[in-house]
């Protein structure tokens, strides 16, 4: 004997438009993240400028000055898991509409911090410069070949993008590119 179903006994979970929209572009990650980071640093300028007049006074630290930059990225983790354990992103992933998100919710704090913090680490290499090139390289090759990276693997966190207008990726990319440079040729005067 068969059974007839009827069409209002089908039931079908479809997905919702942010599962779609799965592919984030490494670059936009890498421009949202940077765009943070420069949000973050000029924050702490006023900080950053009162150690270096400190290093100023000790003349053979003072051509290492550069590396003050370095903590803010790691100061950086706790903010961002604040930020997105309570709106889902950070100002660089609002501005390029990406969001991120674990079992269709935002990410707990702990979870967020978890991720920050690897993120610091894989795809950042603690700040130190080359090891920085190293491990974001190495992060591209796995968000391009696999579409997620080890910490969002880890974590469980899926990260979804809705798009956005070339527009608004060159002006973000500009800003970046003004604010890095004029920090390397704008010194405080000590």
């Amino acid at each position: 004997m068969r059974k007839v179903i009827e069409p209002s006994e089908i039931i079908v979970d479809l997905p919702t438009l942010e599962e779609d929209q799965t592919h984030v572009s490494p670059w936009n990650r890498f421009l949202a993240r940077y765009f943070d980071y420069a949000i973050f640093s000029i924050s702490l300028l006023p900080l950053i400028w009162k150690f270096g007049e400190v290093l100023a006074n000790y003349s053979l630290l003072f051509p290492f000055s550069f590396l003050l930059l370095l903590p803010s990225k790691a100061l950086w983790i706790p903010v961002e898991a604040l930020l997105v354990s309570t709106w889902g992103y950070t100002p660089g992933k609002f501005l390029l509409n990406i969001k991120l998100l674990h079992n269709r919710k935002k990410l707990t704090f702990s979870k967020a911090l978890r991720r920050s913090f690897l993120v610091w680490v894989r795809g950042i290499g603690l700040g130190i410069p080359f090891i920085t090139i190293i491990t974001q390289f190495s992060a591209y090759i796995q968000l391009y070949s696999r579409m997620k990276t080890s910490w969002d693997e880890e974590e469980k966190v899926k990260t979804i993008q809705k798009p956005i207008p070339l527009w608004m990726i060159i002006a973000i990319a500009i800003f970046i590119i003004i604010y890095y440079w004029s920090f390397s040729i704008i010194r405080p005067s000590f």
